[in-house]
């Protein structure tokens, strides 16, 4: 087996894991490799970011590796998630495989396999970088800023606590520091992710201190978009959203993943909230800032939930008209402890109860983008290719890959810019249309 000269990412993981292949794709030319960027094209190395936080998922990653070795020609390097969860499968298919922990030992990884030796991996969990590290990013005008790893909210459907291990925070120097290189390299949004963003700190300081993290990074970020991406709603704070309304460089957007609105069915998840039902802050929220845009997600389906349960949730979200609602019916994964409860709900009332969320989340998106008809924002060019003479871009309101987009129409035959000034000129579904009426963009956003 020749040493390989080249290698590429396959990204099946979410955003922070797409944090974690940029840091390991680094260190990989730091040791002489070069990344191909284009997925069609060979490389000697494929490395696979695995996701394995649904049996649905993990199927996904495994056929992916299991397609890529039968076509040969290229080492395949399973990594993340899949290999943490099911460490058995990923080495059976996989040439070798690498926990997140050793992100950085890919290389070696790779060396080991081509000398015939064997290659362990570390016992520790999740990928947490001690020092600052550069990173190898996609061509494009936003990044993710991974602010910690791991959770210690231990719901009892979710996984993540075992694969990526108990939240750490990352310090508030490292996240100000690549902060500013991804600001001196250009990018316009920078998009703040972790399991619980509104977490950040506590495990440095004693109490989340993500106000005060937002306040520095809105130096840096000055004339640029600050987005925060997955917020526990225990910890969303009325100072928190006052920051987020105040406008530019905070996008006025929130993700609050809720899961749900009855009592008994958040107790029987295991999501803390005390007298605090995930409803107050939501509801709060829309009568005092409307115009921010809310994303969550519920699940519906989890074991035990009744029609009561279920109704109060549909109830609450077309009261509170979410601008994005994302709905997933509760999958038994098996090392969860959801997926031993008694009374699990039959597929078919699971299926219907999907279909129903599906299609109030599909009315009220449209709603809430009419609402925007004859408004002017900024907006960013999104990468998708143009059709005919509407080009593809984002407002604020927009979060890249999961949401929406805006389609502008333009006339003009120069090249379309990276920001511009848009009029909403109507809803199409999940998308806006618009069309641009300036020829440079405000310096606010908001």
């Amino acid at each position: 087996m020749k040493k390989p000269k080249t290698f590429k990412i396959i990204e099946l993981g979410c955003p922070k894991s797409e944090v974690d292949s940029s840091w390991m794709a680094a260190s990989l030319e730091d040791s002489g490799l070069e990344r191909v960027w284009d997925q069609e094209e060979p490389a000697d190395v494929t490395i696979v970011n695995t996701c394995a936080f649904l049996q649905e998922t993990k199927n996904i990653s495994l056929q992916a590796i299991k397609s890529l070795k039968e076509k040969r020609g290229s080492i395949v390097v399973a990594f993340g998630c899949l290999v943490e969860n099911y460490p058995t499968e990923a080495e059976k298919h996989a040439d070798v495989a690498i926990g997140l922990a050793d992100f950085l030992k890919v290389r070696s990884a790779i060396d080991s396999l081509i000398e015939g030796k064997i290659f362990r991996r570390s016992s520790e969990k999740g990928a947490r970088p001690e020092k600052l590290l550069p990173r190898s990013v996609f061509d494009r005008n936003f990044q993710y800023i991974k602010v910690a790893d791991g959770c210690s909210n231990f719901c009892r459907y979710c996984q993540i606590p075992e694969i990526r291990g108990p939240f750490k925070s990352r310090t508030l120097s490292h996240i100000l520091a690549e902060a500013q290189a991804l600001v001196d390299a250009g990018i316009q949004e920078l998009i703040l992710v972790a399991q619980d963003v509104a977490r950040w700190g506590e495990d440095i300081y004693g109490r989340p201190m993500i106000e005060h993290l937002l306040k520095e990074l809105a130096i840096i970020a000055k004339g640029r978009w600050l987005r925060l991406l997955y917020l526990h709603p225990l910890r969303v704070t009325k100072n928190l959203v006052e920051i987020v309304a105040s406008g530019s460089p905070y996008c006025k957007y929130l993700d609050i993943p809720i899961q749900h609105v009855s009592d008994s069915v958040l107790a029987k998840m295991g999501r803390p909230h005390s007298a605090k039902n995930p409803r107050f802050i939501i509801e709060w929220i829309r009568k005092n800032y409307p115009d921010i845009s809310l994303r969550t997600t519920v699940m519906v389906g989890y074991p035990q939930e009744t029609e009561r349960d279920f109704k109060s949730l549909y109830d609450f979200c077309r009261t509170v008209e979410f601008d994005h609602l994302g709905v997933f019916s509760f999958s038994p994964e098996p090392k969860t402890l959801a997926a031993k409860m008694s009374k699990q709900i039959d597929g078919d009332v699971k299926s219907k109860r999907l279909a129903k969320m599906e299609e109030l989340s599909n009315r009220l998106t449209e709603k809430r983008n009419r609402r925007l008809i004859g408004k002017k924002l900024v907006a960013l060019r999104n990468f998708e290719p143009a059709v005919e003479r509407e080009f593809p871009y984002r407002t604020e309101f927009q979060a890249p890959e999961i949401d929406g987009i805006t389609w502008v129409k333009r006339t003009s035959d120069k090249k379309p810019k990276d920001k511009t000034l848009i009029e909403i000129t109507g809803a199409a579904g999940f998308d806006c249309l618009a069309e641009e009426v300036a020829t440079s963009p405000p310096q606010k956003t908001s």
